[in-house]
């Protein structure tokens, strides 16, 4: 999972934001983060409640939320993405996948299941994801790019 942290990208159920605040809000228990809302007309708060502003929306004034912070997905870092998707451990759109289970998504979004000859041959260099020269990473939620890591473990 990707750091909780303002300017993140966040997905709360099927709708994008981005984090805006990060902590306690007034007369409200529990730890609270403040979204400003891909869709402006999403949001019910300018990024103040109860007297107090927490974070300004840039889009308009009722493009914020306040959301509990159990109800946000931070999504993963990039490395967490490439090393799911090319270990063979997630599908395209977020589905964990039976290590014995390989499958092409038709235009219809159905699975086909397919064999491999030579299966092991490509799940390793798959695994060296330092050579991958591009990567589809649609689903995974990816909402941190992290500087410094090393792509080779």
């Amino acid at each position: 999972m990707a750091t909780p942290a303002v300017g993140c990208r966040v997905r709360i159920l099927k709708d994008y934001a981005t984090v805006r605040y990060i902590g306690p809000v007034a007369q409200q228990q529990g730890t609270w983060v403040g979204v400003e809302w891909d869709d402006p007309t999403r949001g019910k708060h300018d990024g103040s409640t109860a007297g107090v502003r927490y974070f300004t929306c840039a889009s308009g004034t009722t493009s914020g939320s306040f959301v509990r912070i159990e109800r946000v997905n931070f999504g993963v870092t990039i490395l967490d993405a490439l090393r799911a998707r090319y270990n063979n451990e997630t599908a395209e759109h977020g589905e964990i996948v039976a290590p014995e289970e390989l499958y092409v998504h038709t235009s219809r979004r159905r699975r086909l299941q397919v064999q491999l000859v030579g299966e092991d041959k490509i799940q390793q260099k798959q695994r060296q994801i330092h050579m991958l020269t591009s990567a589809r990473l649609v689903g995974l939620d990816v909402s941190a790019v992290v500087s410094g890591i090393d792509l080779s473990t």
